[in-house]
């Protein structure tokens, strides 16, 4: 526990003790309410796993004796990091008469190491089981890493690595038993396993298919530059959030899943059809650098090399998920005073190519139009790209993907032409500056 026992504040150890004493209350309970349930505290997919991982090996001494939590301010409470396996797929302190890891029944309700109560409210919670079934059944699954396949790969692949050490091991501890005859038991013992808990977990039908609102992670500030007046980096961080959709999104129980950068929204928090809000790692900060307030301020700092950004909500469905890096084929956004601005919020994310560094003014509120005010055709295009709008063209300018401006042409009309027969084959931004608005598109050169 950090911090230690004997260093721990009081009012520390009210708000961990309460954190619990709430979990307990609401698992009971069966209060799924994302405002005051328990998914409004525990981060659910953490939970999840480790009902997994504990139960596959059939370890004992998971619930009681081996288990660690972790939260962070304004996060969730996790569970996990697993540990302490040594008493797993059946093995156990025979020489103290204990015979306990078997394929068959639930160690949270064995009678023996049970643990704590919530355990086994959280397991007969009719969500948390579909959603807990839900998750091995994708694990198992031809190619998971949780299929048997997978994990008889794993075990001949780390029996190949230490099979050097086994004779020395073998003399050292005056070990009598058949090596071969050890593996094979495990796997016999995960087969089993694997069958008996696939028909003991239920149906997980009625979370399969959950509808997540069109929220969009739309700019990642990771590595800002400095200056005289912000010497620190990573308090002038911030991620910007975008409903792409035309109804309001209810916010309540929305979080960032993972080991990232923590912040869970508050309860009836909201946000408009085509608006956005700002996450900052430093409130006062981002308001003296951007001139506006951001709507919240996450904890944790983002990576400047790579990270997850997993936006879920209150089940931990996710909504959105970004990995981006600092090296190509991402955009140059790394410490130089740009930042990563998703082209469109349509397309998808998680690639790189659909990303620009941008150097654009930091805004409280985003507007995106309807492509009704503006065409662009062909494209993908061969040569000559088409634009009309219904108010004056001011301007093109033309970007690689990396961000790097190309070419910018006077229009000052409603429609303009434009020749790229001479650019190479490949994926551009359009900036399209009329008088009342700016478009950006992207283009496909063939």
């Amino acid at each position: 526990m950090l911090p230690k026992p004997e260093n721990v504040t009081p009012s520390q150890f009210d708000y961990i003790r309460i954190q619990f004493e709430d979990m307990e209350a609401t698992a009971r309970n069966k209060d799924v309410s994302l405002e005051t349930g328990f998914p409004s505290i525990i981060d659910i997919p953490s939970f999840i796993d480790h009902f997994i991982i504990s139960e596959l090996s059939s370890n004992p001494d998971a619930y009681q004796f081996s288990t660690y939590f972790h939260k962070d301010r304004k996060g969730k409470l996790r569970a996990g990091p697993i540990w302490d396996s040594d008493l797993t797929f059946g093995n156990d302190l025979f020489f103290w008469g204990f015979d306990r890891s078997k394929t068959a029944g639930w160690h949270f309700e064995d009678g023996q190491n049970d643990g704590s109560t919530f355990w086994r409210d959280l397991f007969y919670s009719d969500e948390f089981q579909c959603y807990l079934s839900l998750r091995w059944n994708e694990l198992i699954q031809p190619g998971g890493p949780l299929n048997i396949a997978s994990l008889e790969g794993l075990i001949d692949s780390t029996v190949s690595l230490i099979g050097e050490a086994v004779a020395r091991d073998y003399v050292r501890w005056s070990i009598e038993e058949d090596y071969q005859q050890l593996i094979s038991d495990i796997k016999s013992f995960i087969v089993a396993r694997t069958e008996w808990m696939t028909a003991n977990l239920g149906s997980f039908a009625a979370c399969r298919n959950v509808p997540t609102p069109p929220l969009v992670i739309n700019k990642i500030m990771y590595n800002p530059e400095t200056s005289l007046e912000f010497p620190v980096s990573n308090e002038m961080e911030f991620i910007e959030i975008l409903n792409n959709g035309d109804q309001t999104v209810d916010l309540t129980g929305i979080y960032f899943r993972g080991t990232g950068l923590a912040y869970q929204f508050p309860a009836h928090a909201t946000l408009g059809p085509q608006s956005s809000y700002h996450l900052a790692s430093s409130w006062p900060t981002f308001q003296a650098r951007y001139g506006f307030a951001p709507y919240g301020a996450f904890t944790r700092h983002l990576s400047n090399k790579e990270e997850s950004l997993v936006l879920a909500d209150g089940f931990g469905n996710i909504i959105d998920n970004v990995h981006y890096y600092d090296t190509l084929p991402w955009p140059e956004a790394d410490g130089n005073g740009y930042y990563l601005a998703l082209i469109d919020p349509g397309l998808d994310n998680s690639l790189p190519e659909h990303w620009m560094a941008s150097k654009e003014t930091v805004v409280s509120k985003m507007e995106f139009h309807s492509d009704g005010e503006l065409t662009v055709f062909p494209n993908p295009v061969h040569d000559i790209m088409r634009i009309q709008a219904d108010s004056e063209i001011r301007s093109l300018s033309l970007f690689d993907i990396q961000g790097r401006l190309l070419r910018t042409i006077e229009i000052n009309g409603l429609n303009a032409e434009v020749d790229i027969s001479h650019f190479s084959k490949g994926t551009y931004i359009l900036e399209i500056t009329c008088s009342e608005k700016i478009y950006t598109r992207l283009i496909v050169k063939l």
